[in-house]
């Protein structure tokens, strides 16, 4: 059989799975885009400040940092389906808790016990949902040939951002409308739990692999990774630079437009929408070029042309909303496109056996850094907030959010250069390497 008629072949196999992907991705992680506004409105009501909104942004390092969890689950499981069905649970009393974590801010004398029992909540989510998708990234390198990933990657991804699109504007409009945000608040996150059941459905008919996993540390030592590779080190350096300044960003750029610009949620969820059209449309022409030429220079241009869009906030005190506009449109090329691109470039470089291995490792360190820089911001915003920090330039006043939206924008940028130094180059599997 020729290679044109297997590739024809495997994908008619895998056609449907990668619709069931899409539709499972956005029930186990639409939750993280599509809640950000009432997270941040419900942190608000029970009394939290800049330092609170920092950690519940660091938990996006944490949804990196704990996907090495991903390894024992699979090595237990013996299956890429089972080990997700098992993580998607943890989603589903995730959710229940957030519920009743927020139903608890109805006592008013305990708010402040609730507000941590709700970031406590959060965590949970943030945990369950970076074990599922690095359990996800492995099973789409087991599933899914090399030469068709961004053939069924790019799809998935469009389900999964058309569906966080809609999910934004209903939840917007149910919050904006409840009257009350407890209540709003309850009914979402309870939503967000039955959502899990529904990927549980979903992905049960997807077809499974057995995991080839490596254990991370063995007999104290780190074992099964290759720690002298250059690629490897180049592709962690651009992975911590990119998602610390996109996390710090995205901590402080939510709380600045509901409060500077007096938005509601609906009018928060149109930005996300602009972001996601463009996502799609990024998706559908990037996930076949990327068969073709490679993921590694997509991903510097992609990376660069949204870290230089992120600058544009400083200009807001001059041309007002118009910089939100632009950078929604603009980091629509990131958001599940880029994700596609790293995930993709990260089964391009690293070897087939321990793969599950590489990915729990690098997003280990990942996240690690992400959760110590978006801490260690929320502390510098969280001084300047308690001093009412405001600086004058050009005739025009700048806040704290501006110095954070600067530094991030200045850390994502400079995550091109490793990726540049990196070249061709590949992670040899540990056993070969010289």
């Amino acid at each position: 059989m020729s290679e044109d008629l297997q590739m024809q072949e495997v994908k008619k196999q895998l056609n449907t799975s990668r619709f069931r992907m899409g539709f499972a991705q956005l029930f186990f992680s639409g939750e993280e885009s599509t809640l950000g506004g009432l997270k941040v409105l419900i942190i608000k009501m029970l009394g939290g400040n800049d330092l609170h909104l920092a950690v519940t942004g660091s938990f996006g390092g944490l949804v990196s940092f704990t996907q090495c969890l991903a390894v024992p689950l699979l090595k237990m499981c013996k299956s890429n389906r089972l080990a997700m069905i098992v993580s998607l649970l943890i989603g589903v009393a995730g959710g229940v808790l957030l519920a009743l974590s927020v139903l608890g801010g109805l006592v008013e004398s305990m708010q402040g016990l609730f507000l941590w029992v709700f970031l406590i909540s959060i965590l949970v989510m943030s945990v369950a949902t970076g074990v599922q998708l690095a359990i996800e990234t492995n099973w789409i390198g087991d599933l899914v040939p090399q030469n068709c990933r961004g053939w069924f990657t790019s799809i998935k991804s469009i389900i999964s951002l058309i569906g966080m699109s809609l999910l934004a504007l209903l939840f917007g409009f149910i919050v904006d409308n409840m009257g009350s945000l407890i209540l709003a608040g309850v009914g979402c996150f309870l939503v967000v739990a039955l959502s899990h059941v529904l990927a549980i459905c979903l992905i049960k008919e997807v077809p499974d692999r057995e995991p080839k996993i490596k254990p991370i540390f063995e007999g104290g030592k780190i074992t099964g990774l290759n720690l002298k590779s250059y690629a490897l080190w180049c592709y962690i350096a651009f992975y911590m630079l990119w998602t610390g300044g996109r996390a710090l960003f995205a901590t402080f750029s939510t709380i600045f437009i509901l409060t500077e610009f007096k938005m509601g949620l609906v009018q928060l969820s149109g930005f996300t929408i602009l972001n996601q059209t463009m996502s799609c449309i990024m998706l559908f022409v990037l996930g076949r070029m990327s068969d073709k030429r490679g993921n590694r220079k997509l991903l510097a241009f992609i990376s660069f042309c949204v870290s230089m869009s992120m600058f544009s906030y400083l200009t807001t005190p001059f041309l007002g909303v118009i910089p939100l506009i632009a950078t929604s449109i603009i980091g629509g090329m990131a958001g599940l496109t880029h994700g596609m691109l790293v995930v993709n470039y990260s089964l391009e470089i690293i070897p087939e056996e321990g793969r599950a291995t590489y990915i729990s490792f690098i997003r280990m360190v990942m996240g690690a850094w992400t959760i110590l820089v978006v801490n260690i911001g929320g502390v510098i915003a969280h001084a300047l907030e308690k001093s009412n920090f405001t600086f004058e330039m050009f005739g025009k006043t700048f806040s704290r959010y501006h110095i954070m939206f600067a530094i991030g924008a200045a850390m994502a940028g400079c995550c091109v250069i490793p990726l540049l130094m990196a070249g061709a180059r590949k992670i040899k599997n540990v056993d070969l390497a010289q």
